[in-house]
């Protein structure tokens, strides 16, 4: 735990532990911690007299919240309020990138890892070129993505321990062994000067026969819980599998609609080349021609369009991952 050294008013000096701040505001002296919620520890006096015995009631209250609350942390468990899609916390893709001098594009998942008091770092998972793509490959590519979430982690450790409550609750039914042991010495007459062996040994079986249902209850409890942890890594799971097949199918309808838009745009050059050669050898009406050139402008228009929507496409992949600031 990071400490700093805080002067008051009146000149003393404190050693201050991380979470719990100075207050000196008009009538206002005191502590103020901030951890789990806020606390003022009040001086109870306005010269800062009674400063370091509600320091000290302070410091003792933060080391309690520390070991019964669970430690901050600042992973992010839920998508923002402003994304327009329900894309899942952390992983981000299949995205497509064509680095300088490659010829091919490349696929690839997008995993960011949260670090304890330090920016999220992010790892690049491979799958293939656009070429060796394969569902194999984006399964197992998904799988890894999936095993470098903290999240996913934490909830299969949630359903870990809920089932180890099942068990400890189920346990609490059945009867119960204790034993005893003692050796000392006692006096046996009324002088005390007699000493001999007073050393005992028992045996208690304890047999749960009635508790109202206390026990029944508690199992239940347990149960439902269980399967609630279970649910949710389900859920967890499914969110991200859902992520990938959506960002899959935009990817594969995107590079569709430019491959038709090059087909189309391949063709109106031949037509337009032809429309040509056929007017310059009379055998061809002006109005053909200018309908070919007319053809072969709409051809790049719908290219320009196919390649505006797949850049838009891979914008949004980043803006997902947090790359850039708007989709």
């Amino acid at each position: 735990m990071k400490l700093r050294k805080v002067t008051l008013f009146n000149g003393r000096r404190f050693t201050v532990p991380q979470g719990i701040q100075r207050i000196d505001h008009r009538a206002t002296h005191g502590w103020q911690l901030r951890y789990g919620g806020t606390r003022l520890f009040s001086d109870g006096s306005s010269d800062g007299s009674g400063a370091r015995a509600s320091l000290a009631r302070a410091v003792q209250e933060l080391h309690a919240r520390i070991a019964r609350l669970p430690a901050p942390s600042r992973l992010q468990r839920a998508p923002n309020e402003n994304k327009t899609s329900d894309l899942p916390v952390g992983i981000s893709g299949p995205l497509v990138r064509l680095r300088a001098g490659a010829t091919v594009r490349e696929c690839s998942l997008s995993v960011s890892l949260p670090r304890y008091d330090q920016p999220p770092r992010r790892r690049s998972i491979y799958i293939g070129t656009e070429n060796t793509y394969t569902a194999q490959r984006f399964k197992r590519a998904l799988a890894r993505a999936i095993a470098l979430r903290p999240d996913v982690s934490a909830q299969a450790f949630t359903v870990s321990g809920l089932q180890a409550s099942l068990r400890a609750a189920s346990l609490t039914s059945f009867p119960t062994l204790s034993g005893t042991a003692t050796a000392s010495t006692a006096s046996t007459d009324l002088t005390g000067s007699t000493f001999r062996n007073n050393s005992s040994l028992g045996l208690a079986l304890s047999i749960p026969i009635y508790d109202q249902g206390v026990t029944a209850a508690q199992v239940a409890q347990a149960r439902g819980n269980l399967a609630l942890g279970v649910a949710n890594q389900q859920a967890v799971v499914q969110s991200v599998q859902l992520n990938v097949k959506q960002t899959l199918v935009a990817l594969v309808s995107a590079r569709a609609a430019l491959t038709s838009a090059d087909a189309e745009l391949s063709e109106a050059q031949v037509v337009l080349k032809s429309t040509q050669a056929q007017y310059r050898a009379g055998v061809t009406t002006l109005p053909l021609l200018l309908n070919a050139q007319v053809g072969l402008t709409q051809a790049l228009t719908d290219q320009s369009t196919s390649v505006y929507a797949l850049r838009q496409a891979e914008q949004a992949f980043l803006y997902a991952e947090g790359a850039n600031g708007a989709p």
